[in-house]
């Protein structure tokens, strides 16, 4: 990785830098990563490009994963509203249940 201390890698070396991490592309992604990093077509990457383009990918996972959270606890709370829901139909049952059997010995006195 830049050994000669050129301010460049090559694009390879990009990736692999960019695989070592957890944020590592999909196939279909790899080109798109090399249009936005070698903006000259030489193979060559300068640190400046590399550290634009990763933070970018970094707060685009970030924001990925702020939406997951943000749809899982959607989730949980409809979870929690459809338990509630069910809760409610059980009471009004047992409470139907209720008056319906207080009916009944009303009929029998």
């Amino acid at each position: 990785m830049d050994k000669e201390d050129l301010g460049v890698v090559s694009f390879l070396e990009a990736l692999e830098i960019l695989n070592n991490t957890r944020f590592s592309l999909k196939d279909s992604e790899i080109e798109d990563f090399r249009e936005r990093l070698d903006i000259h077509n030489t193979g060559m990457v300068e640190y400046k490009h590399f550290t634009d383009v990763g933070s970018w990918i970094v707060f685009g996972y970030f924001l990925k994963s702020q939406v997951e959270n943000k749809i899982r606890n959607k989730d949980e709370e409809f979870l929690i509203e459809a338990i509630m829901i069910l809760y409610n139909h059980e009471i009004h049952e047992i409470c139907r249940k209720l008056v319906k059997r207080l009916d009944e010995i009303e009929d029998q006195k």
